[in-house]
């Protein structure tokens, strides 16, 4: 029994040992850039950052404005923030920004039943 036994877990060990020099790293190069999260929170100037609070203001103000949710952590608001910014830009209007992530504005989603983001 001892002998099979260990025939068993020396098999099993050489087995391992192969199997894992013949593993092989490749490294796979996007076609297109990533939006990197500096990107994506340098915004221009008519993209403005508010708090929960103030965006409860501008609510209860009844005035028209644009509302943008984001995480900075959010892959697809990487994406998005350049054709967010753009927006901004070709149609003169200030956009003002939220960022789901902080603590304080955390409680945004379920207050302004927000489904995600961006």
């Amino acid at each position: 029994g001892a002998i099979v036994t260990t025939l068993c877990v020396a098999c099993i060990a050489i087995f391992t040992l192969t199997k894992n020099e013949s593993v092989k790293t490749e490294t796979v190069t996007p076609e297109k850039a990533i939006v990197s999260a500096a990107d994506a929170e340098r915004a221009p100037k008519n993209i403005k950052d508010i708090s929960k609070k103030e965006l409860k203001q501008k609510i209860e103000s009844h005035e028209e404005f644009i509302a943008y949710y984001y995480q900075p952590t959010c892959h697809y608001c990487k994406k998005a923030a350049p054709d967010i910014n753009s927006m901004s830009k070709n149609h003169d209007r200030t956009i003002y920004r939220i960022d789901i992530s902080t603590p304080e504005n955390q409680s945004a989603f379920q207050e302004f039943d927000i489904p995600g983001t961006p």
